[in-house]
């Protein structure tokens, strides 16, 4: 099931983390549902692709907000938290099966943090 966050009723209070044994789950409670992470569809984006990463911009202006009150809140609450977010772009996992250049629209779903090389990042794939 796919669970797509309204980018108008998005709310950052909506937002827990919990510890398991290799990373932090971000939970996002909607009504009396939690879902593990918070996915986005994104129809209105450029890109570009460098090694095996997407990097995303997408030109909602909701969707720039609430990407950047994540982030922001993620520093608050992460030890030594990378931003996702660099010149507006969002680094994603790339999808070897899709042609990018042919999609009109994309969800992703931002849903954990891993440490690697001391780093607490954010685990963002295409879903």
């Amino acid at each position: 099931m796919n669970l797509i966050i309204n980018d108008d009723s998005f709310s950052i209070n909506r937002i827990n983390l919990k510890k398991s044994k290799k990373s932090t789950k971000i939970i996002y409670k909607i009504d009396t549902i939690n879902i593990i992470g918070i996915t986005f569809n994104i129809k209105d984006f450029s890109f570009y692709i460098e090694n095996n990463f997407l990097f995303i911009r997408t030109n909602n202006q909701n969707q720039i907000k609430n990407l950047h009150l994540i982030d922001q809140y993620l520093k608050t609450k992460i030890p030594s938290y990378e931003s996702f977010i660099t010149n507006n772009y969002i680094k994603v996992k790339k999808n070897d099966s899709l042609n990018y250049s042919l999609v009109k629209e994309l969800n992703i779903s931002i849903n954990s943090l891993k440490l690697h090389n001391k780093k607490n990042k954010v685990q963002i794939f295409i879903i």
